[in-house]
């Protein structure tokens, strides 16, 4: 019994879009996808392309708000994840569209790591001050 009350608790504490298909798991909406690639355009992909606009760093040169600049590793590392992310999206959204609970769970949940991952990176990266 507890378990079932924690099953419904959770599914209501995702804001009523999560609806109950088993003792054990959620549905992915369109809504949760949504919302999740608005967040990801805002907080990487916008300041990625700024970061990745500005001028490469020279030798032993990292990013500073006073000489921005672009560090070519991490540049790469970014664009990866990025990447990662987006084929994550398309994943959960191709489950979605089928019907296919378990696979949008798991993509939706492999997108979630994938955009904090990234998320992470922008803050490292001195992007996100852009």
């Amino acid at each position: 019994m507890k378990r079932i009350l924690l099953v419904i608790s959770f599914a209501f504490s995702l804001g009523g879009c999560a609806t109950v298909q088993a003792i054990n798991g959620f549905s992915v909406t369109q809504g949760q996808l949504d919302a999740a690639e608005s967040v990801y355009d805002g907080t990487v992909l916008a300041p990625l392309h700024k970061y990745a606009a500005l001028k490469a760093c020279t030798a032993g040169q990292t990013f500073t708000p006073a000489n921005p600049c672009h560090d070519k590793v991490l540049l790469k590392r970014l664009r990866a994840g990025d990447k990662v992310a987006v084929k994550a999206m398309s994943d959960t959204q191709a489950a979605i569209t089928s019907g296919d609970n378990t696979g949008a769970v798991a993509a939706y949940n492999t997108m979630k790591t994938a955009i904090d991952a990234a998320q992470s990176l922008i803050t490292i990266s001195g992007a996100s001050t852009l």
